[in-house]
């Protein structure tokens, strides 16, 4: 006979409802430490607390348990299964999850009549494995070397990246690459990510430690301030004020950074990117 452990579906459904741990247990009229217990199977509700479950997030008694023929497989479902599986690697699990997601709309838009032939989607270079899909309405690299692991998903937007024709937009856009394009920028940009990095610092700390020279790294403190990964407060202490920065890092402009390093220095870089036939993610007049 098949086990009953309701956990991972009561867990779904209190999920699904936006509900916290605490609240649902208040709700219910049971401890904190009771419903956690049940979300993880430690201990399982009697009878009568099973059918005010059931009724409290309006499903049967049977789909509450996973014994019934309405049970559906949930998407934390799914995702609880996966973990379960690889509780010692939870991140391999989340990466596999996340191509298998991008996987399956591949194959959602190369069932479109509209689309072209799939491409061949995975390329390996020794130590620097790669993985890139390049299609219309997808675009996915993954790298994992001993210089950068990442995965990049792009996919077609609404706007069709409209955007791009803003004025505005692209002077604003040119401003961060043109910031980024500083090398002593991007010392700086390495130090606010180093786990060594306090989150509170002088331009002149800033200054001994990255080799810039104070004045230009209060320039470009400032910049770090005016794109939002980069905050001050002025201290006023006994010999003078004096302008404090706080920064923990921010993974967007690393992650800028790192995909120039890999178009720059992956091996293989740029044949991959260009054998793959094509990156059409904007869309036409017979979209």
């Amino acid at each position: 006979m098949k086990e009953i452990k309701p956990g991972g579906r009561i867990l779904a459904l209190r999920t699904e409802k936006g509900l916290t741990q605490e609240a649902a247990a208040d709700a219910l009229g049971v401890s904190n430490k009771t419903f956690s217990k049940w979300e993880t199977n430690a201990a399982m509700p009697d009878v009568e607390t099973v059918v005010r479950l059931a009724e409290f997030f309006g499903v049967t008694v049977d789909s509450l348990l996973g014994i019934g023929a309405d049970r559906e497989m949930q998407f934390e479902d799914a995702v609880r299964k996966k973990f379960e599986a690889e509780p010692d690697n939870p991140a391999d699990a989340l990466l596999r999850m996340q191509q298998a997601m991008v996987h399956a709309s591949m194959q959602f838009l190369y069932n479109d009549s509209r689309q072209m032939a799939r491409p061949v989607p995975t390329e390996k270079y020794g130590e620097f494995p790669r993985r890139v899909v390049s299609s219309r309405g997808v675009y996915e690299l993954t790298v994992n070397s001993k210089a950068v692991n990442f995965a990049l998903t792009l996919f077609r937007s609404e706007e069709d990246f409209g955007w791009l024709k803003e004025e505005d937009k692209l002077a604003g856009i040119a401003s961060l690459f043109a910031f980024l394009s500083d090398p002593d920028a991007l010392k700086l940009c390495r130090a606010v990510h180093d786990d060594d990095f306090p989150p509170s610092f002088t331009a002149a700390y800033m200054g001994q430690v990255t080799g810039v020279e104070e004045e230009k790294a209060v320039r470009i403190l400032e910049d770090m301030k005016r794109f939002g990964f980069c905050t001050s407060e002025t201290a006023h202490l006994a010999d003078g004020d004096c302008e404090v920065y706080l920064s923990h890092g921010e993974g967007r402009i690393l992650g800028m950074i790192a995909l120039a390093y890999e178009h720059c220095f992956g091996r293989g870089a740029h044949e991959l990117g260009m054998n793959t036939r094509m990156c059409r993610l904007i869309g036409g007049e017979g979209k």
